[in-house]
């Protein structure tokens, strides 16, 4: 998502990390429009970007845009099969990634917290994607391994 403040004055530049199949999401509908909105819906529609325009003012706004989310999910997922954990250690990093967002989601309070469990959470699926030190991964192989005597 690349979520935009609407009445800003200044224009909005789309960051690097915008790719295709991302959506523009313009904050503050019930504003005026300001030049923030105008560059970034225009720099949006020329990357082929969707553009959403919402306030947060009511509820069927916000509605409106997690129907939209979980629709563009949906869609992006449509006739994949679910992707299998084929190693032990797979299912046990999916197992802490799991564990780690329910805690997260159980911190109403202290948001660092949250932050630390999502941040771990994220950690563990690193380790099944390969986006950590190789030698850690290394070390997680041959440890499953039996070496003869």
């Amino acid at each position: 998502l690349w979520v935009v403040d609407g009445s800003l004055t200044e224009p909005a530049t789309p960051p690097d990390l915008i790719q295709p199949g991302d959506l523009c999401v313009i904050a503050k509908r019930d504003l005026k429009d300001q030049e923030a909105a105008f560059s970034a819906a225009e720099a949006a529609e020329a990357m082929g970007l969707p553009v959403l325009n919402i306030t947060a003012k009511g509820p069927n706004d916000m509605a409106w845009l997690r129907t939209t989310l979980e629709e563009a999910v949906a869609a992006a997922l449509e006739g994949d099969e679910p992707a299998a954990a084929t190693r032990l250690r797979h299912r046990d990093l999916l197992a802490e990634a799991e564990a780690r967002l329910r805690q997260a989601l159980t911190q109403q309070v202290s948001l660092e917290l949250a932050a630390e469990d999502i941040r771990l959470a994220v950690r563990a699926l690193d380790r099944i994607t390969g986006r950590i030190d190789p030698e850690l991964v290394l070390g997680e192989i041959f440890a499953s391994f039996c070496i003869g005597k």
